[in-house]
């Protein structure tokens, strides 16, 4: 099985709703044996920091095309924390709503992950400073300076 790596930032952080963009790096070998990185990034308004994290792992996660072992690479403890709970499968078996019967928030943007991690062997690792944080950061930078 083919290993990859997906590295995610986001410029929210915390909990906030405010306009905000994401990029990953995914980083994998080709069947040649070389080393290959491809890049995703978007914006998005009025969004917050779970949100814009879960947008990079989806669409980064949306280029692969065949099984993978997979790792990724995150400062958001909460991400790593329901997928190594478990909690995406309790929470389709409870139809996508909370122990308390509240809707899951970013429903779709969870129902799509689980959907991935059907496909994929995915691990979940937190690093707040990753190899390419820095470059991430300055390709969001150039995202919202294009918006404004």
């Amino acid at each position: 099985m083919q290993k990859a790596t997906i590295y995610v930032e986001t410029t929210i952080k915390g909990p906030s709703v405010k306009d905000g963009s994401y990029a990953a790096e995914i980083e994998y070998i080709r069947k040649n044996g070389e080393p290959e990185t491809r890049e995703i990034s978007g914006t998005e308004e009025n969004t917050t920091y779970n949100r814009t994290t879960l947008l990079a792992i989806v669409t980064a996660l949306g280029r692969f095309n065949r099984p993978c072992e997979i790792e990724i690479v995150t400062s958001n403890n909460f991400i790593k924390n329901t997928v190594e709970c478990g909690n995406l499968s309790k929470w389709e078996e409870n139809e996508w709503k909370t122990s308390k019967g509240e809707e899951i928030k970013n429903k779709e943007l969870w129902q799509q992950f689980l959907q991935e991690m059907k496909k994929h062997k995915i691990a979940v690792t937190l690093w707040k400073n990753h190899a390419y944080s820095e470059i991430l950061k300055m390709k969001m930078e150039g995202l919202h300076e294009k918006k404004m």
